[in-house]
């Protein structure tokens, strides 16, 4: 959905940003009416019903971004209000869960079913998701700069790790998944 919005964006000719327009909004609607949303009333990490047991931040934040910026382009007023009501859910949700590094920087756990700080590629994909929310207008208590600096948690004398706190798992090297989502939400949050 980031990416077709991000062409959404750029593309120039208005007959393809309508088709691109209307191919998001059908990735978007299975989880306008709840159907899908887990036990603390955010969207699930997938469409498969047995997943809406578990309430897994990372997905939802990713896309609670995604909705705030669909809200800006659409002319449907009902749509808009559905949209910012879901983005305005679940940043309640973030807030109400947040939790702080020894550095006093925001973080949350990998869900309410598995807890545990979310390793290094999931939280830059919260770091990503609030970012866009707040720059497409959404508004929060959730200072993004806490949110981003919790990255530096996972570094060890300038390597980054794939865990944080550094005691789990080793110290693992960060997997090149890891390491593009870090280098794109460093560079673009600084």
């Amino acid at each position: 959905i980031k990416g077709l919005l991000d062409w959404y964006d750029i593309e120039a000719d208005l007959d393809k940003r309508k088709e691109i327009k209307n191919l998001v909004l059908s990735c978007l609607e299975p989880y306008l009416d709840n159907q899908y949303d887990s036990p603390i009333g955010i969207p699930s990490y997938s469409l498969n019903p047995s997943d809406t047991v578990y309430d897994i931040y990372n997905p939802a934040t990713f896309l609670l971004g995604e909705l705030k910026r669909y809200s800006n382009i659409t002319d449907d007023q009902s749509l808009k209000d559905i949209l910012n009501s879901k983005s305005d859910k679940i940043i309640k949700v973030l807030e109400e869960n947040v939790q702080q590094d020894s550095s006093a920087n925001y973080f949350w756990a990998y869900g309410i079913q598995r807890q545990g700080p979310n390793d290094l590629v999931h939280a830059c994909y919260m770091i990503e998701g609030i970012r866009d929310f707040q720059e497409h207008g959404g508004i929060t208590m959730l200072d993004l700069s806490s949110v981003h600096n919790h990255l530096f948690s996972f570094s060890n004398d300038s390597i980054f790790l794939e865990y944080f706190p550094k005691h789990l798992r080793q110290e693992e090297r960060v997997r090149l998944w890891s390491l593009g989502m870090l280098m794109y939400s460093l560079s673009v949050n600084n």
